[in-house]
């Protein structure tokens, strides 16, 4: 009887000796004879670029207020602007009364394009937007919205743009990994609907009357490189730009 007992105690000992581990929730907890030792869990990443809304308008001659759209969850909106040469895109404003950062008009030549962006901009539904086209006239005029929402603030990193009839905005180089990449393209006449290479999304208007030809798109490039797309327009000249933008 003495040797049984001292087998099953023997037993017991070896087995409360050795180590478990407990998993639960976000973090794991090693129990042995030494202590405790409790392991954080990896904290999620945060969202990355998403789009929330699009809008492509032409004023065809009227107002040059866009239609309604709702921005809500929105972290960043950028617009485009698409005039011909004697009207100037000189500013935008919106039904928000957000601040918009103008970036570079391309070029002083027949067809003028130019982005406008916002970030961290009062958002919701009802929300359009008015470029102002010294001296006021709106035909052929084109307007391209994209909005999105992301994890984190983003910010403009650079831009680049160029008339051509290849529709190239020449290339622009995204400093880090999981940047938004926007390019657009526009004529004030004589132009299709606009299509992008290179894997953008994209959305556009053909050129019918007094609607401007325009399109834009955008790429949430996964590594960080380089980057020129093609506009698949026509045999005449557009003016194309592209703009990245950091998470």
């Amino acid at each position: 009887m003495k040797k049984v007992l001292c087998y099953f105690l023997t037993c017991f000992v070896l087995f409360a000796a050795q180590p478990t581990t407990k998993v639960g929730g976000s973090a794991k907890t090693k129990t042995g004879g030494t202590g405790t030792t409790k392991v954080a869990g990896l904290a999620a990443a945060p969202a990355g670029f998403a789009e929330v809304t699009h809008l492509v308008y032409s004023p065809n001659g009227g107002s040059s207020t866009t239609s309604n759209i709702d921005t809500t969850g929105a972290k960043i909106i950028i617009v485009a602007v698409g005039t011909y040469t004697l009207w100037q895109p000189s500013a935008l404003v919106d039904s928000f009364s957000n601040t918009w950062t103008k970036l570079t008009v391309t070029p002083p030549d027949d067809n003028r394009l130019v982005f406008y962006y916002c970030i961290n901009p009062i958002v919701g539904s009802g929300h359009n937007f008015t470029p102002t086209l010294a001296p006021n006239p709106t035909d052929y005029s084109f307007i391209g919205v994209l909005a999105f929402s992301c994890g984190t603030t983003p910010t403009f990193h650079s831009e680049n743009g160029a008339v051509s009839v290849t529709s190239q905005p020449g290339a622009v180089t995204p400093a880090v990994n999981g940047s938004l990449v926007v390019s657009a393209t526009y004529r004030y006449s004589s132009g299709p609907s606009p299509t992008c290479n290179l894997g953008f999304t994209y959305y556009g208007v053909a050129y019918s009357g007094s609607i401007g030809a325009g399109g834009i798109g955008y790429l949430v490039q996964v590594t960080a490189a380089a980057i020129n797309p093609t506009w698949n327009t026509s045999t005449q000249s557009f003016a194309t730009n592209i703009a990245d933008f950091a998470p």
